[in-house]
């Protein structure tokens, strides 16, 4: 008989043979003490005719000293990782309460598995609602599956790089159907393989990373183009502006742009910190934060033209508004899409 059994925060399988015991099933002389799923404690005289009549219960064995583990004489755990019981949906959200000393043997793959894809979803937008809907329909849709396979193929890439290992992608898969147990597949051999199949290259998680794959290549490709032509924003140009603050200087114009509505000082104070501003765009650490220090490109029009005016000339900058809806729009929206 297969028996599934809790011990701390360690699920297994169990395999009793016909006619056993109480005193088989617990080392003789212990502590120990056997809970059903209600936590109501089995005594010794039903435990057997229990099993017989609820076979799929979970047993819960719980004592004083957390050294011992739950290995009864006789018995076997079942080899496959996936063996391991999951946790019930309510679970997820919950961190399991861990004795002062945990043996090595609950250091399993599954448990760093389920722990890795949990750890994604906690902290990548989107994961919250997955782990939601998991829990109200013990299941996924489409659409939400999408979604967990996307967030966690991009915590792979972040962690991991563009290519991760045979090892890496198949512990994001095992932690999948071990963090959410209705989407193991009973039929396959190690119940993962429609989300990582490492021999055919098949399966959600290796779909979706392809894909990220091949759409870096073709951003890299196309920015070291541009990088290689005699222009594009990645060009390091020359500037000559007409002003050229010292940094005490700058900080001054910056505060002053944040507080004053005067459209004329706010073109001039623009146009005196260009310099500075330049620097900030091929600067990868401070590229981002250029809309934070100067709001005033979002609110004041005409501003982006100004400066490329100051960075070209212009006859060269009039060539932006005219080239926008025919040329700039569609590529952005096209390389915005691809992100």
């Amino acid at each position: 008989m297969l028996v599934k059994v809790q011990f701390w925060n360690s699920k297994k399988f169990i395999k009793l043979q016909d006619g056993f015991t109480y005193v088989d099933f617990i080392n003789k002389g212990t502590a120990l003490r056997i809970y059903d799923d209600t936590d109501t404690e089995i005594e010794e005289d039903i435990l057997h005719e229990l099993l017989k009549a609820k076979p799929d219960m979970m047993l819960t064995v719980r004592d004083n000293n957390t050294e011992l583990e739950m290995l009864p004489p006789g018995s076997s755990s079942c080899t496959d990782t996936l063996s391991i019981s999951s946790r019930s949906s309510s679970d997820l959200d919950q961190t399991p309460e861990r004795p002062a000393k945990r043996s090595k043997k609950l250091e399993d793959p599954a448990t760093a598995a389920k722990e890795v894809v949990l750890a994604a979803l906690n902290h990548k937008a989107g994961g919250d609602a997955v782990l939601a809907d998991y829990r109200s329909k013990n299941t996924l849709t489409s659409e939400t599956r999408r979604v967990l396979v996307n967030i966690l193929v991009g915590h792979m890439v972040e962690m991991h790089g563009r290519i991760p290992t045979r090892n890496q992608r198949e512990q994001y898969a095992l932690g999948i159907v071990i963090l959410f147990p209705a989407l193991r597949d009973p039929y396959s051999k190690k119940g993962y393989e429609h989300f990582n199949d490492v021999d055919s290259g098949t399966g959600y998680l290796a779909w979706r990373l392809k894909t990220v794959q091949r759409n870096t290549s073709h951003r890299a490709a196309k920015g070291d183009a541009a990088s290689s032509d005699l222009g594009g924003p990645c060009l390091k140009r020359s500037i000559n502006p007409e002003e050229h603050l010292d940094e005490d200087a700058v900080r001054e114009a910056i505060a002053l742009l944040c507080h004053t509505s005067e459209e004329g000082q706010i073109f001039f104070k623009m146009k005196e910190t260009f310099h500075h501003r330049h620097g900030l765009v091929h600067d990868p650490d401070k590229t981002m934060d250029i809309l934070k220090i100067f709001p005033r490109f979002l609110d004041t029009k005409g501003l982006v033209n100004q400066d490329f005016r100051l960075l070209f000339n212009p006859e060269t900058a009039n060539k932006l508004l005219e080239k926008w809806d025919t040329v700039f729009k569609p590529g952005i929206i096209e390389e915005a899409m691809g992100l």
